[in-house]
């Protein structure tokens, strides 16, 4: 699924599970990470009450796994939003606890 193996390295431990601060993922095959984060990533905020327009900042915070990660604070919950770009076309939406 990975682009690269050093993509996958940052995600996964030893022993091909998800690593412990990771919460969830989705594959979207078609579309890019801009496109994933226009259409799909930012209304699915604003659709939920306790999350504000202004959850994503307009740049991302830092890079990992090649894609950008995104600060997100719904009420108390503060998690990151990471948009890795996938080889040849595609986006793995990944949800960190922690900072990545």
């Amino acid at each position: 699924m990975f682009g690269t193996p050093h993509q996958a390295a940052l995600f996964l431990d030893q022993r091909g599970e998800a690593r412990s601060h990771l919460e969830t993922f989705v594959l979207l095959p078609r579309h890019s990470p801009t496109q994933a984060l226009a259409d799909l990533v930012h209304p699915q905020l604003i659709a939920i009450a306790t999350c504000e327009v202004s959850a994503l900042t307009a740049s991302p915070h830092q890079q990992t796994g090649s894609g950008a990660v995104y600060a997100t604070q719904c009420g108390p919950l503060r998690q990151y939003l990471n948009l890795v770009p996938l080889h040849p076309t595609g986006t793995l939406v990944v949800l960190w606890r922690k900072e990545p």
